[in-house]
């Protein structure tokens, strides 16, 4: 019982955001974003070869963002 009236209460609120801020900066053509996750995951291989710290997070970073892009645009 909780849970579904915390879902709904989740649910309400995601529509909102994307009602007054996420679906007017998206672009309305999906492929941008898939090339614009393309573009941010082109450079982790070679942030991966470096082998420093810094540079694996930024590696984790990245494909988080590129993965929130891949779920944006299906």
């Amino acid at each position: 019982m909780v849970l579904g009236r915390l879902k709904d209460r989740i649910e309400r609120m995601g529509r909102r955001v994307l009602e007054k801020g996420l679906a007017r900066v998206m672009p309305r053509n999906p492929n941008a974003l898939t090339i614009a996750s393309l573009v941010i995951a082109l450079p982790t291989p070679y942030l991966m070869w470096l082998h420093y710290y810094w540079a694996y997070v930024l590696t984790f970073i990245l494909l988080i963002i590129t993965s929130a892009f891949d779920m944006l645009d299906a």
